[in-house]
Parts: C-alpha cells; sequence; structure tokens
C-alpha cells in the first residue's frame, strides 16, 4: 500500500509528528494503527472480498490507549477527510474499516503538518538551517528526499529516548493478547512484539464472543433447522480462530495459525453444508474426529467443486456404464 510507504518503508508504522499537527493526536494514532490493522489483515487473507476489515472497540484501545468516546470521534474525523471508510454490520453491530488508499491525499495533509511545524518553531527551523558545517557533518545522515514529496519528520526509534510511541503491525494483531500461563503480567504496553510472541496471542472472552457470532453470521447458522452436529463445527472453528499455538495440524502436517483461521473465517453455508454431508456419507472409522474435521474445513473450499462435479457425473452418467 502506497500510503503505508509514505509514513515508513520497512512496513512499520510510526508516529508521524507532520500527520498529528495536521489530524490531531488521537486522529493520527487511530488512523496509523487502521493501517497497520488493515496490512496484517490482508497479508494473511483475512479482508473481506471488498477489502474491509474488523476492529473491536478493545482491540483499539489497546493499540492506542484512547477511550470509546476518543475512538469514535477520531473515527468520524477520519471519514469526513476522507481518509477511511467505515460502517457497522451484523447483530450484534461490529464495527469495520477500510482505509482509503490515496497518496496524494496523505501528503496533502502530511504537508499542512509541515507548515504547522515551522510556523510553532521557526527559530530552530533557522537554527538548523544555518548550523555550522562541522556540526552539520557530525550529524545523522539525512534520507534523499523525492522532490514532489512534502518533507516528512517521523519518530525515529532510539532506546535512550523516552516518550516514543510507534506501532508496529503486530501491535494491531486481530488476536489481542491476554496473559498466558507462565506469564502473570498484566503489562499490556509493550512497543513492540516479536513473530514469537505475537504467535501465543489469544483472544479474551469478549474478543471470542465477538468472533463467534461472525462465524456463525458467515456460514448463516440461524438458516440451518437441522442444527445436530453444526454447533461441534463452530466450536472447532472458533478454538481454532482463538487458538495460541503457532500451527494448526491439518491433513497430518503443521499449518501456520494465521493461515488456517483466515480461511475458516471465509468459510460459508456451502461449506458447512458439503461437510456435514460429507460426514454423513462417510463410513469408514474415523479414530480423531477433531483432527478429521478441522482438514475437511480447511480443505472444503478446494475440493467443494470438485465433490460437486464428481456426484452430478455419477447421477448422469453412472447408470450407463
Amino acid at each position: 500500500m502506497e500510503i503505508l510507504n509514505l509514513l515508513n518503508p520497512k512496513n512499520t508504522v510510526s508516529f508521524s509528528r507532520p500527520l498529528a499537527h495536521a489530524l490531531g493526536l488521537a486522529e493520527a494514532l487511530v488512523y496509523s494503527a487502521l493501517i497497520s490493522k488493515q496490512e496484517y489483515y490482508s497479508a494473511h487473507g483475512m479482508l473481506t472480498d471488498d477489502g474491509w476489515f474488523y476492529s473491536t472497540i478493545a482491540d483499539m484501545q489497546e493499540s492506542t490507549t484512547l477511550s470509546k468516546r476518543q475512538q469514535s470521534a477520531a473515527v468520524k474525523s477520519l471519514v469526513s477527510l476522507g481518509l477511511i471508510e467505515y460502517k457497522k454490520c451484523g447483530l450484534p453491530a461490529r464495527r469495520f474499516f477500510r482505509v482509503t488508499d490515496d497518496a496524494a491525499l496523505l501528503e496533502a495533509y502530511l504537508g499542512q503538518g509541515e507548515e504547522t511545524m515551522t510556523r510553532l518553531n521557526p527559530i530552530a527551523q533557522k537554527q538548523s538551517d544555518n548550523a555550522p558545517a562541522g556540526r552539520r557533518e557530525n550529524a545523522p545522515p539525512e534520507v534523499p528526499e523525492r522532490a514532489d514529496q512534502p518533507e516528512q519528520s517521523e519518530t525515529v526509534y532510539n532506546p535512550n529516548q523516552k516518550n516514543q510511541k510507534e506501532i508496529n503491525p503486530l501491535d494491531i494483531n486481530p488476536y489481542p493478547s491476554i496473559p498466558r500461563d507462565g506469564n502473570d503480567t498484566n503489562d499490556n504496553t509493550a512497543v513492540f512484539i516479536s513473530d514469537n510472541e505475537a504467535a501465543e496471542r489469544t483472544l479474551s472472552a469478549e474478543e471470542r464472543r465477538d468472533y463467534r457470532e461472525m462465524i456463525l453470521e458467515n456460514i448463516g447458522y440461524r438458516c440451518f433447522e437441522d442444527k445436530s452436529g453444526l454447533d461441534e463445527l463452530v466450536d472447532i472453528m472458533l478454538d481454532v480462530v482463538c487458538s495460541g499455538r503457532r500451527t494448526i495440524r491439518v491433513n497430518g502436517g503443521d499449518m501456520p495459525k494465521d493461515v488456517v483461521a483466515g480461511r475458516f473465517m471465509k468459510l460459508g453455508p456451502e461449506h458447512i453444508c458439503y461437510v456435514m454431508e460429507a460426514m454423513q456419507k462417510n463410513t469408514s472409522a474415523v479414530r480423531n474426529i477433531r483432527a478429521y474435521l478441522i482438514t475437511a474445513l480447511y480443505n472444503a473450499p478446494s475440493t467443494i467443486d470438485s465433490y460437486y462435479s464428481s456426484q452430478v457425473n455419477h447421477d448422469m452418467y453412472g447408470s450407463q456404464r
């Protein structure tokens, strides 16, 4: 996404001072968090077909420290500025977002922020421009700028500098962290989270309920008259999505949990009907029914067409053989 590269080409969204001056502090925080979250969902194949993603109030508060009221005000402002799209869907209503990929618009706001910074501190700007050559030689190397791009000023990570705010895409993981066995800390304010730590995250009880509602809506749960066996499939899907494991065993091999969870979140009623029908027709003994169902659910999108095509061929031509 070009607008992400404008903020930081290394895919780590920094707290941009020009953006905060142009939009406001809360708006800049929420905007950066939403960009990172959209990138995370996109990388794991978890965006909706038209590019939307889901974020709860609790998830956003963990990432930005902003309350529900502050988030609502910031989201409303970002929508009016044309930087994001926002809607509520489902029962209970859930918040869906889509970041507008408009680099020109973002550059305009960054330019406004730079002008504000210069106006607020013109003396410091003059001192920087008139600094002796020797002092400038000892300064950190400057990054070459594009001629058509306004100057940007971003906060660079320095372990000796306090009061920094940098948001990593893994901090806006759709699976927020909760304390696990052997980790009794309640501190969720770490700036950087490693891949291993992120893989061990699990959902809170509230988030688990929200994802259950999403799964029920995706598969059209209320449309099934016969729910025998359906609840078991829902529980298995929910356990996988909320799992803190790095991998899930599928068809005898280990698959990344995010890949499996992303596919489960895209299953629809036709896939569930297919799996349930295949289960009813299965006559062989299944020693590990849970592992069998996980594999069946994961493979459903790629095998459903072939299955029903073979059924049609059998019905049409089977008696002629």
